[in-house]
C-alpha cells in the first residue's frame, strides 16, 4: 500500500511537473512563442493570466506597437484562438464584411466617367443626404423603356435643392471606361466606375438599380428598389426615404424588394453571403 502511495505522489508531481513546463521555463519565459497566447485553450483562468505575464520579446514588441501590455493582448488572443487567428479574427471583427441598415459607412473612392479623376464619397455626399444607385447601362431596367434612368435622374435634380446628393456607380466590368463616358455624357448625375467592384461588395449590392440612401451622417438608412410600379403607378421608396431624410426621421420603410440585373463582378469580388 505505502509502495502504491508513493507511485501515485511521483506519478502526480511528473504530472505537475509537465503541466508547469507548458507555461513557463526555468528562466520565467513562454515554452514557446504560443504559449502565452493559448490560455484558453489549456485551461484559461487564473492559468491563462500567469501565461499572459510570461509573453516572449516577441510578442511583447508587437502588444506594444499595437498600443496594449501583453496582457491585454494574451486575454483578446486566448479567447479567439491565439497567434494568426487571433489577429484575423479581431480584424474581421473591427471591419464587418458589408453594411447593415444602421451603419455609418466609411469613406471611399471611385472615378468619376467623365474626368477619369479620383472622386470620394466625402466630396460628393450632400449636406442633408446622399442616394446611390448602382448602375449598369446594359441593364433594361436602368435604361430603355422600362427602366428607372429618367425617375432617378429626376427625383436627383428634385433633391439637389434639398441639400441630397445623387451618385451613380457602375461597379461591374461589362462595360469599358470608354463606353462609360460616353453614356456618362447623357446624364445629369455624376457617374463614377469602380472597376473593381469592392464599394458593391461592401454594400452587398445584387443588382443593378440597386439604391441605397445615407442621412446627413452618413449612416445607410435606406436600401432596396429605386421605386416598384404596382397597378400602373410606383411606389416611390427611394424618394419617400429621401423625405424622411431630410425632415429628420428615420425611414418609414427602409428596405423593399427590387429587380434588376445582376452586378457583373470583377473577378473574387462578390460577396460569397
Amino acid at each position: 500500500m505505502i509502495r502504491k502511495f508513493g507511485v501515485f505522489v511521483m506519478t502526480l508531481g511528473l504530472v505537475l511537473s509537465v503541466s508547469n513546463s507548458v507555461w513557463a521555463g526555468a528562466d520565467g519565459t513562454c515554452a514557446s512563442e504560443s504559449a502565452c497566447c493559448s490560455g484558453e485553450k489549456l485551461g484559461g483562468g487564473d492559468m491563462a493570466n500567469k501565461a499572459a505575464t510570461t509573453c516572449s520579446d516577441e510578442q511583447k514588441a508587437e502588444c506594444a506597437a499595437a498600443g496594449k501590455t501583453c496582457g491585454e493582448s494574451c486575454s483578446s488572443a486566448d479567447k479567439l484562438g491565439g497567434g494568426d487567428t487571433a489577429k484575423k479574427m479581431a480584424a474581421a471583427t473591427d471591419t464587418k464584411a458589408q453594411y447593415s441598415l444602421g451603419d455609418k459607412v466609411a469613406d471611399f473612392t471611385v472615378v468619376d466617367a467623365k474626368t477619369g479623376e479620383e472622386q470620394s464619397l466625402s466630396k460628393l455626399a450632400g449636406e442633408n443626404g446622399t442616394l446611390i444607385v448602382f448602375w449598369n447601362q446594359e441593364c433594361p431596367w436602368v435604361t430603355g423603356p422600362r427602366g428607372a434612368e429618367k425617375r432617378i435622374q429626376a427625383l436627383a435634380a428634385k433633391v439637389k435643392e434639398q441639400g441630397v446628393s445623387t451618385i451613380l456607380i457602375d461597379a461591374g466590368v461589362n462595360n469599358t471606361p470608354e463606353s462609360i463616358k460616353a453614356h456618362a455624357e447623357t446624364l445629369t448625375a455624376p457617374l463614377l466606375m469602380n472597376r473593381d467592384s469592392s464599394v458593391a461588395a461592401k454594400f452587398n449590392a445584387q443588382y443593378t438599380p440597386h439604391t441605397f440612401v445615407l442621412d446627413k451622417n452618413m449612416n445607410l438608412v435606406y436600401e432596396g428598389a429605386f421605386d416598384v410600379k404596382r397597378d400602373g403607378t410606383y411606389a416611390d421608396y427611394a424618394a419617400q426615404a429621401i423625405a424622411d431624410v431630410v425632415a429628420g426621421r428615420t425611414p418609414a420603410v427602409q428596405s423593399a424588394k427590387g429587380t434588376g440585373c445582376s452586378i457583373k463582378w470583377a473577378k473574387g469580388a462578390r460577396p460569397q453571403s
